[in-house]
């Protein structure tokens, strides 16, 4: 089962690379440049897995995740940060993100990586609801 992943980034070069790398995998990947239309896409299209940045300039990126819990707290929230040790990176593992990417990614296997282990927690938590 591939579930629906969202990648919320202000740089289109990161945005373009891992929207190609997901959808030659076949995920259904939306990509976002606007926090706000991130959000309104989210209750519509139902993303279970999200990729975002800690560096959005047009909306803070840990009331962003807190927006995204309240919406679906089992949303699975991938951070991707320039500095993977700074204060609101703990803040947002603190608050409900999986895990944390350093930017730039040494590889996107690492960053598969991590969104499989999101797809494998949210095929337990279904399989365990039956």
């Amino acid at each position: 089962m591939r579930f629906r992943l969202a990648i919320v980034d202000e740089e289109n070069a990161v945005l373009c690379k891992l929207e190609n790398h997901f959808k030659l995998r076949n995920y259904q990947v939306n990509i976002y440049d606007d926090p706000v239309k991130f959000i309104t896409d989210l209750k519509r299209l139902h993303h279970k897995i999200v990729l975002l940045s800690s560096e959005l300039q047009k909306m803070p990126s840990l009331n962003l995740l807190g927006r995204i819990k309240k919406i679906n707290p089992l949303i699975q929230v991938i951070m991707t940060a320039r500095e993977s040790g700074s204060d609101e990176v703990k803040q947002a593992l603190a608050n409900g993100a999986v895990s944390v990417l350093e930017k730039p990614f040494d590889s996107l296997q690492a960053v598969e990586k991590e969104v499989e282990k999101s797809v494998l927690w949210l095929e337990n938590k279904i399989q365990g609801g039956k």
